[in-house]
């Protein structure tokens, strides 16, 4: 006996027929009259009778017909009971978090469930003890979303960024306090909330001044609160505090939200669930990969916090030291050194990596005012990574001997598809000459940099290269009287040193071009460093997409770099701010382009030394892995 058989008998007893029977059912009339009298041999008893063209049941398919429509009754009120189970178990949302991840990221999740449509969702929270508590429940729990800082390593769980958080500085709304950005020295002597002591926004906060320098003790005026606490004593008007923020904090009307330029860069915060999860988390956790990518705009980069560990002192016996040649100067490139440095990028990136490995590093950046001792350091191992203008990665390309260091291009800084921005200066009282009228005659240049190679271009261009006489300017700012040998010496340089010149010692711009089609800076290293130490080049990188991070979301950026240089704030806007309509205009980007520098490479790199016939060049060497890796590393596309 089975469901099926008596199914069929009930139906033919309801519709007394078996067509009718049959219809009822979809199924074939011999298929019904086989299951009924499968039923009757397994009862032993007949439970229709058939006469001629009339059929009714006998008092055994009477009896059976009243119990059997019973127990139907029961298996569907049965049914019934498991489905509104399973509906409500389809329907169910289990959000598993850590108590740091508890507040407004768990608002961020059920916002954004409302959103779908999916009114009928049972949301409950649970909080773990610990990051790997909430991955284990995400990866039993199909109907769940886990919210960590971390991304997921089991190939059973998806991750999504939900919201990023950056170590800010609070202030009430009613604030008179007009800056956007502020550097964490200036809050030294400021009476400052800091983060409850054991918290782990605390943790954050002391790795993040460590490789500053810094500790606790050089905030002289701070004491330590709970969030709680500490918001409500700035929301009264009692101080200002430090806090992590997401993007809702930024929205409050009740805080005004302060960046501290150190802590520019933000720390992740993930969303996960099971690949096999439910149909509603499925839908829920698409809607909140979309709102990840509205919140993000732009290809941003953002920390992991799990990583954060608080930084042990370590022992400078085996330390490594990694020099890193700078032009702090020339603001094409200052992005990628100066600010790196003011910021502690590297130093920070380093120290998280000594904490993975445990072998220690540290950093030592040099200045220079020209990219010739830069490439003379990196040639005899003086130096592991440097920031060079286009001329000068090049001409180390073809200028390398076999005692040599290999040097390696690893990444771009900065590109200028217009132009170099390199200038042609002449005393003003020499009258107006043209770049050809300089023939047999000498012109200053800093050796080696964008500018020399932009008046090698042109002089080679205009069939005078081999009848001027080239001589090494060395851009000093402290020395910049020595500038000045004579009434008729013209000097080749690019902004800002144009700038001193014109407005300080009467020197003009020529009329003549002495540009470039194009311009590019870039980060060049040498080979046995990157392949003895990958992870402390990868961590480099990573510095530099920080740095433009902070450069393209911090409005105040071109005023602290004029502070970090010393070059007036309208110089640096010119060079690497707002477009003004001159090829002087500097963008940051870190992505090498290739077909640039097959271009600068065979039409324009032009070797100095006084021969036009121009032997072939050939481009540097490119390893571009380690930027790949940089950006894979700091969630960037």
């Amino acid at each position: 006996m089975d469901l099926s058989q008596i199914r069929a008998f009930l139906a033919v007893a309801k519709e007394g027929s078996f067509t009718k029977a049959s219809e009822f059912l979809n199924l074939s009339q011999p298929s019904i009259s086989l299951k009924v009298k499968a039923l009757e041999k397994d009862l032993g008893a007949t439970l229709i009778i058939r006469e001629q063209n009339n059929l009714h049941l006998s008092q055994e398919g009477r009896l059976a017909a009243e119990k059997l429509n019973r127990v139907i009754d029961e298996l569907n009120s049965i049914t019934s009971y498991f489905d509104a189970l399973k509906q409500e178990s389809a329907n169910k949302l289990t959000i598993y978090h850590t108590p740091l991840n508890s507040h407004t990221v768990v608002e961020n999740v059920l916002l954004v469930a409302r959103k779908t449509g999916h009114s009928g969702i049972k949301v409950s929270t649970q909080t773990c003890e610990s990051e790997s508590k909430v991955l284990q429940q995400v990866e039993r729990d199909p109907h769940s979303i886990g919210i960590t800082s971390s991304q997921a390593a089991s190939p059973l769980i998806s991750s999504s960024i939900i919201d990023r958080e950056e170590l800010m500085l609070i202030y009430n709304n009613k604030s008179d306090y007009s800056h956007d950005s502020i550097d964490l020295s200036q809050l030294f002597d400021e009476k400052i909330w800091l983060p409850e002591l054991g918290s782990d926004t605390l943790k954050v906060f002391e790795n993040k001044i460590k490789p500053l320098g810094l500790d606790l003790g050089d905030f002289r005026c701070g004491e330590h609160l709970s969030e709680p606490i500490m918001l409500d004593l700035i929301r009264s008007g009692a101080g200002i505090g430090i806090g992590l923020c997401n993007h809702k904090d930024h929205e409050s009307k009740q805080f005004k939200l302060v960046r501290i330029n150190e802590f520019s860069t933000p720390y992740a915060i993930y969303a996960h669930c099971q690949i096999q999860s439910s149909a509603v988390v499925q839908a829920l956790f698409k809607s909140i990969r979309q709102s990840s990518l509205e919140l993000e705009g732009k290809d941003n980069p953002v920390l992991e916090r799990s990583n954060v560990q608080l930084i042990q002192s370590e022992s400078t016996e085996n330390t490594t030291a990694i020099r890193v040649g700078i032009q702090s100067r020339t603001i094409q490139a200052v992005v990628a050194g100066r600010a790196i440095q003011k910021l502690g990028l590297y130093e920070s990136f380093l120290n998280e990596l000594n904490q993975k490995s445990g072998k220690p590093y540290s950093v030592a950046f040099k200045d220079y005012h020209s990219a010739a001792p830069i490439l003379s350091e990196l040639k005899s191992g003086n130096l592991d990574i440097a920031i060079a203008g286009d001329y000068a990665i090049t001409h180390i390309a073809n200028s390398l001997t076999a005692e040599d260091e290999k040097v390696v291009l690893i990444g771009f800084t900065s590109i200028n598809p217009m132009g170099s921005g390199s200038r042609l200066m002449i005393p003003r009282d020499t009258g107006s000459l043209g770049l050809t009228n300089l023939t047999q005659q000498s012109i200053q240049v800093p050796l080696l940099s964008t500018a020399h190679g932009s008046l090698l271009y042109n002089l080679h261009r205009k069939g005078i290269l081999d009848s001027t006489e080239i001589v090494n300017l060395e851009l000093n700012p402290k020395r910049q009287s020595s500038y000045i040998m004579d009434s008729t010496k013209s000097l080749a340089c690019f902004t800002p040193f144009d700038h001193f010149l014109e407005s300080e010692y009467g020197y003009v711009k020529m009329e003549d071009e002495m540009s470039m089609p194009f311009s590019f800076y870039g980060v060049i290293a040498r080979l046995n460093f990157i392949s003895q130490h990958p992870a402390a080049v990868v961590a480099f990188l990573k510095s530099n997409l920080c740095s433009n991070h902070w450069f393209h979301t911090t409005p105040s950026a071109i005023q602290h770099l004029s502070k970090w240089t010393g070059v007036k704030e309208s110089i640096v806007n010119q060079i690497i701010g707002e477009r003004q309509g001159n090829d002087c205009h500097y963008m940051h980007d870190t992505t090498i382009r290739r077909d640039w520098i097959s271009e600068f490479t065979s039409t324009l790199f032009i070797r100095g030394g006084g021969n036009n016939k121009q032997s072939k060049a050939h481009p540097p060497i490119i390893i571009d892995d380690f930027l790949k890796q940089a950006r894979s590393e700091l969630s960037l596309r």
